[in-house]
């Protein structure tokens, strides 16, 4: 319990943005990954915060799910989509892109997402 003391308060917003009844799932980030990031020093605390301004959340979860997706790009969720995509293809041997589904979403429909876990 000592070692999870630095992360108590994390869990719920983590829960939130990593999928659940009303906020999708990305794509092969799951709960034990989120709680791996948390660990890690990130934080979404903010969260379900009223007095917290949408863009200071925006800004957090868009590093927090950049971090998850392995991104060291943290303007917006388009420049994570661009750079696993990127790394995605560095890695393959054969010209056919990735899925669709591998990738992390466009910072539009990740604004939405956030916006759902955030209420």
């Amino acid at each position: 319990m000592e070692s999870h003391k630095g992360i108590i308060p994390e869990p719920l917003g983590a829960h939130a943005r990593t999928g659940h009844d009303t906020v999708a799932q990305c794509f092969g980030i799951g709960k034990a990954t989120a709680m791996k990031i948390l660990k890690s020093g990130h934080s979404l605390q903010s969260l379900g915060e009223v007095h917290v301004s949408m863009e200071d959340i925006m800004t957090r979860a868009t590093e927090f799910m950049a971090a998850c997706c392995g991104s060291t790009k943290r303007n917006s969720m388009s420049d994570v989509r661009v750079d696993v995509w990127s790394t995605k293809m560095a890695r393959r041997k054969v010209t056919a892109a990735p899925e669709l589904k591998n990738l992390p979403p466009a910072t539009e429909a990740f604004e939405m997402n956030v916006r759902r876990a955030h209420i």
